[in-house]
């Protein structure tokens, strides 16, 4: 018993050692876990504010498109289209509007035109379709009312033909 007793303090400074290891240790794993919750933390925030970032986005997105459409709207109340107007090589298209303008009774300057273009994919002329090679012609005018007096003059001359227009081929309806 008496060399248990002598032994005591020896295994109690041993047991002593490893509580002080052990409190290290311990230490130094509160160090870190205080590191990684900032980190944490500061993530946490940072996905936050992304969120309402995102949602921002989206937004002006959203308000970017529907300005893109106005927009489309209002260039569209400013273009007319022709059709059934045979297509010719190296024609005038400026000239051909100008002479279906005056066929309809409008008087139509030339600076009334921004731009005048046959829409679609060029056609195969040799096709064997009832109308082959009729894209049709997309007229885009200065201002709005210019627009609205060839719609009315159209509306008032429905029969109009494409006789006396100067067009190679068989005279025929255009609308």
């Amino acid at each position: 018993m008496r060399e248990e007793l002598r032994s005591a303090p020896i295994e109690t400074k041993r047991l002593n050692d490893t509580v002080a290891v052990l409190t290290g240790r311990l230490t130094e794993c509160e160090g870190r876990f205080g590191v990684l919750n900032k980190r944490v933390i500061t993530l946490e925030t940072r996905l936050t504010t992304e969120k309402v970032d995102n949602a921002s986005l989206i937004a002006e997105i959203d308000r970017m498109k529907s300005e893109l459409n106005d927009r489309d709207q209002d260039l569209l109340l400013t273009e007319l289209e022709v059709t059934c107007i045979q297509e010719q090589p190296n024609e005038s298209l400026l000239h051909i509007i100008g002479t279906v303008a005056t066929k309809l009774g409008v008087h139509l300057d030339e600076q009334d035109i921004v731009s005048v273009v046959r829409m679609g994919r060029v056609l195969d002329v040799s096709q064997t379709s009832a109308l082959p090679g009729t894209r049709p012609i997309v007229v885009r005018l200065a201002r709005r009312a210019v627009r609205d007096r060839l719609l009315e003059a159209a509306r008032v001359r429905r029969g109009v033909t494409t006789e006396g227009m100067g067009l190679p081929d068989k005279p025929g309806h255009f609308f």
